[in-house]
């Protein structure tokens, strides 16, 4: 039968001290130098689209989506 180990039962060769305070050092600075996020994304949106809510764009949407079906299915009927 297969002796399996575990991986956090193993004894480390250095202490947490040994790391050194440049290990340290580097992660806050990397932490630091992370883009803060922004509240408001900086988007310029087409006149037609401003002041409407996100369910009135996607309705909009959803009738082009139809007008353009509706129009494909004409062109394939003058195609045959």
């Amino acid at each position: 039968m297969a002796n399996f180990e575990d991986p956090f039962e193993e004894k480390l060769d250095f202490t947490p001290d040994e790391i050194g305070e440049e290990t340290t050092g580097q992660i806050q600075a990397e932490a630091k130098q992370e883009p803060e996020p922004q509240d408001k994304p900086d988007i310029s949106l087409p006149d037609k689209y401003r002041g409407k809510s996100v369910e009135d764009v996607a309705k909009m949407h959803q009738e082009l989506e139809k007008l353009n079906s509706r129009q494909a299915q004409e062109v394939g009927e003058h195609r045959t």
